[in-house]
């Protein structure tokens, strides 16, 4: 076993995580990234668990620690995004130095700094530290938890008592973590029998106090809290009536995410798993437990996101630095370097997808999203009058809000929510002009009238008066969406 403040391990440990904050530094997001990165936003400023999607400040099961860190970094650099972003870059950069720990206490040291690498070049991940959404810290929490307990399995009741207590804490950033890591921690305590079970839900079940009662004070009591969660949770799970379109949907917005997090590496990360097996199957046993209850859990709770995944991150980069120190050990020289840079090649590759590409997942995607915001708010500030224009959009209703409050903005409901044109027509009494801020509802957009603002940017606009507003109600009785 090696020790974790080696000399070797700390100077690896210093040059793979510099080169990686260089490497995201330059790609963070200006503008609020996605609906749930406005509530995390707001509850910066006034952190409160609502009942309806509009009330959220932000929805439970709220995240406590993870505002409380973003609120410190806001009142540091001045702007709730700009704090959002910061908290995401900061764990996108910790998950190289945990995916190092991970893969050189596995694989050894060649394993740990290719696990590192892999991390780094992962676009979902790379993707998700630029921006104002809280998945690089489940990619960091839940790698740092899997070494803590891959430490702490067989050893002292103190190893089992800070892994647990680190657990804990890490449960008020993302109370998911639960779902997908108690059973590796529970393999961890019953190495130490009775004992260790005891020490480690005793520790567990006091750190979480940290978070959990400010949380339920935030919620209005613990009862009310609860029954937020499992509203909450309730509304997630795809356990109820079709079931098997449900279970594909969520099946195809995961596969998305895997997909994505290594593309062309994925022959490599099944190889790196069967020969992580054959040399050390309880390592494989380990890495399969740290893997396949989150795999379940995706399979069977809508996420709506395919960044929940890289709650897998670091597991697969280490089966894929598992089978980089494999090739680099090969007796023929020449083949060894050959594969080496190979393997090396495709993951440079992955990286230049983010860095490079035009994807879901890239650089592109994320500068592309800051313009057509920056810019439909400028020209709605520049062209329209507060006092008679109204606003409608659904996905992008709280940007409206957090960015144009001069304005009244309308969420315009979709068919799944009950939604119809009716509803909204009183909210539209006494104005002269409609302006769509989103994508949703093209039906209604049909009405309007299209204004290129730039090349690729759009702004749908409708005059109101009698007989659009007659149109606009017969339009579409029950409102779709994109």
């Amino acid at each position: 076993m090696w020790r974790l403040a080696s000399r070797s391990a700390l100077l690896d440990i210093a040059i793979l995580t510099l080169l990686d904050l260089a490497l995201t530094l330059p790609f963070g997001a200006r503008m609020l990234w996605a609906w749930d990165s406005v509530l995390y936003a707001r509850a910066i400023d006034d952190f409160q668990l609502g009942a309806t999607p509009l009330e959220q400040r932000p929805h439970a099961p709220g995240y406590f620690l993870y505002v409380l860190a973003a609120r410190a970094a806001t009142a540091i650099l001045g702007d709730p995004n700009a704090g959002l972003v910061a908290i995401s870059m900061v764990s996108g950069v910790l998950v190289v130095p945990v995916a190092y720990l991970a893969g050189r206490a596995i694989g050894g040291r060649v394993a740990g700094v290719a696990a590192a690498i892999v991390s780094m070049a992962n676009p979902v991940l790379w993707h998700a530290s630029e921006i104002a959404y809280p998945y690089a810290n489940l990619a960091f929490l839940a790698g740092a938890l899997g070494v803590a307990f891959w430490y702490a399995r067989g050893r002292g009741d103190r190893a089992i008592v800070a892994a647990s207590a680190l657990f804990g804490i890490a449960l008020g950033v993302r109370q998911d973590l639960i779902a997908y890591l108690a059973p590796l921690w529970l393999y961890t305590l019953v190495a130490r029998g009775w004992r260790g079970i005891a020490l480690g839900t005793l520790s567990l079940a006091s750190t979480s106090l940290l978070w959990l009662v400010p949380t339920a004070i935030a919620a209005g009591g613990l009862d009310r809290y609860i029954a937020l969660v499992v509203s909450q949770a309730a509304g997630s799970s795809e356990l109820s009536g079709g079931l098997l379109t449900k279970l594909g949907r969520n099946l195809s917005l995961s596969a998305l995410g895997l997909r994505w997090q290594l593309l062309w590496l994925w022959p490599i990360a099944a190889a790196g798993a069967w020969l992580l097996y054959r040399r050390d199957a309880r390592a494989a046993a380990f890495v399969a437990l740290w893997m396949l209850p989150a795999a379940i859990v995706l399979l069977f709770f809508h996420t709506g996101e395919a960044a929940y995944t890289l709650v897998l991150a670091v597991p697969l980069a280490v089966i894929v630095g598992n089978a980089f120190s494999r090739v680099v050990a090969l007796p023929k020289r020449t083949v060894a370097i050959a594969g080496s840079v190979a393997m090396a090649a495709l993951v440079v590759m992955l990286g230049a997808t983010f860095a490079l590409g035009a994807g879901r997942f890239s650089a592109s995607a994320i500068r592309r999203h800051d313009e057509i915001l920056q810019t439909q708010i400028a020209v709605i500030r520049a062209r329209f009058n507060p006092a008679t224009a109204v606003i409608l959009a659904r996905a992008n209703y709280l940007h409206a809000v957090a960015y144009l409050p001069e304005f009244r903005a309308v969420y315009v409901p979709s068919r799944d929510e009950g939604g119809h044109a009716r509803q909204i027509l009183p909210a539209l009494r006494g104005r002269t002009v409609a302006i769509f801020f989103d994508d949703s509802h093209p039906m209604l957009r049909r009405l309007a009238t299209l204004i290129r603002l730039r090349s690729d940017v759009d702004l749908y606009v409708m005059r109101l008066d009698a007989r659009s507003l007659a149109a606009f109600e017969a339009a579409d009785d029950d409102l779709e969406e994109d």
